[in-house]
């Protein structure tokens, strides 16, 4: 009688060390668009090799971004009543470097970006600054953005007003 109730006691105990241990949030995947046909103003400066911006308001992103000349019936403009807009911006280089989003999800109040760099051997003569924008359905429950590379977490920032 007295071992019954020991496996009993010992069982109860393992399901609730089982039950109370951290939780991560299940992400759900979410839809992005990639804006092309904008360069990065020439007053922009970044002290990092690779730099994040989560930005939610249309002045925020025209002091970081502008539209060629040659797109403004053809780009896509961003909705902030509906979405925001997430930018890894690379430092200055002559390679060839094309940084790419593969999926962007929320899991809790934490917007993930997943990304990767189609990087070759190939160089240019001039320097160039590589560069992804695009918009994410906006959500007043995001309170940080984290930006993983290969599916490895670079870096979590806190979004812009």
């Amino acid at each position: 009688m007295a071992v019954k109730r020991l496996i009993v006691v010992a069982c109860y105990i393992s399901t609730i060390i089982a039950c109370s241990g951290p939780r991560q949030a299940t992400s759900s995947t979410i839809g992005f668009v990639t804006l092309y046909n904008y360069l990065l103003n020439p007053q922009q400066t970044f002290k990092d090799d690779v730099s994040y911006a989560f930005i939610r308001n249309q002045n925020e992103f025209e002091k970081m971004f502008y539209m060629t000349k040659a797109s403004p019936g053809t780009a896509v403009v961003p909705d902030f009543s509906s979405q925001s807009v997430v930018a890894i911006i690379f430092k200055p280089t002559q390679k060839v470097v094309s940084p790419y989003i593969q999926k962007a999800a929320i899991a809790g109040n934490e917007l993930r970006i997943y990304y990767s760099i189609a990087d070759t051997s190939a160089g240019r003569t001039y320097e160039q600054t590589p560069f992804v924008v695009a918009t994410v359905p906006k959500s007043s429950s995001i309170t940080v953005a984290s930006f993983y590379k290969d599916g490895i977490k670079e870096k979590t920032i806190t979004p812009g007003l």
